[in-house]
């Protein structure tokens, strides 16, 4: 609609600790957002979010090219005892799906 044009999103560059962080994931971070660097990339809505769910984005290979974060204000949501399976089912999907496109 050229009323509505899309608008792409910036990308900002990713800290090497970030890149570490996401790559030393073996299963979905699940806790407080607190001390996360990805918090920022939720812009203005990142003082009211309390927990957060963090998911590495592999290769088949299992090398990590990204990392998919969902967080809420919900201080609760997200706990470290929480089941990551369905996490990881997304994280995989997400994965395949990313991976056909850029390649």
């Amino acid at each position: 609609n050229s009323e509505n044009p899309v608008q792409l999103l910036g990308f900002d560059a990713v800290s090497d600790a970030a890149k570490t962080f996401a790559a030393g994931l073996q299963r979905p971070y699940c806790g407080t957002v607190t001390g996360q660097e990805s918090l920022v990339w939720f812009g203005e809505a990142a003082t009211h979010l309390r927990s957060m769910a963090q998911v590495p984005l592999r290769e088949a290979g299992g090398v990590c090219f990204g990392l998919l974060a969902m967080a809420t204000e919900e201080p609760h949501r997200f706990y470290p005892d929480l089941g990551t399976l369905y996490l990881q089912r997304i994280g995989d999907m997400a994965s395949t799906a990313l991976l056909r496109v850029t390649a």
